[in-house]
């Protein structure tokens, strides 16, 4: 009868052995994974911080398009308020300026276009690389159980 009492005691020691080496085991995924998913999380919010670096030149042109608009709509009121007679030579100069503007829109347009990427789809691709990197790393510790 001792040596059941023993025995059946040890298995109790065992079992609690077992079920802390478990839990440990199960922290220390959950530690691994948590670690790739920040890791994921800031090289999205690297993107985002390039994106808006990005933002802030075109910020700069569009308030200089904008002035220069601005000072073209004041120059032609001016000109018809006076009713003075608009020469070639002024509508020359008129139309200059204005094919600047139109260049300095189509060019903010298209740099616009590159960074319209919408924040759905960031999140969509974070979660898509997150999802994959913590598959690889499952199945690699997977494997070094085998």
């Amino acid at each position: 009868m001792s040596g059941t009492k023993k025995s059946f005691g040890k298995v109790i020691r065992d079992l609690i052995l077992a079920l802390l080496n478990a839990t440990i085991v199960l922290v220390i995924i959950a530690v691994v994974l948590g670690l790739i998913l920040m890791s994921k999380v800031e090289s999205v919010t690297a993107g985002i911080n390039e994106r808006l670096a990005a933002i802030a030149p075109l910020k700069t042109r569009i308030e200089n398009t904008t002035n220069e608009m601005r000072e073209l709509k004041d120059e032609i009121a001016l000109l018809r308020d006076n009713g003075d007679v608009i020469d070639a030579a002024v509508l020359g100069v008129i139309d200059n300026r204005m094919q600047i503007v139109v260049t300095n829109v189509a060019d903010i347009k298209e740099q616009m276009a590159g960074l319209s990427i919408e924040p759905d789809q960031l999140v969509d691709h974070a979660i898509e690389k997150s999802t994959t990197e913590i598959g690889r790393v499952i199945s690699g510790m997977r494997h070094c159980s085998q």
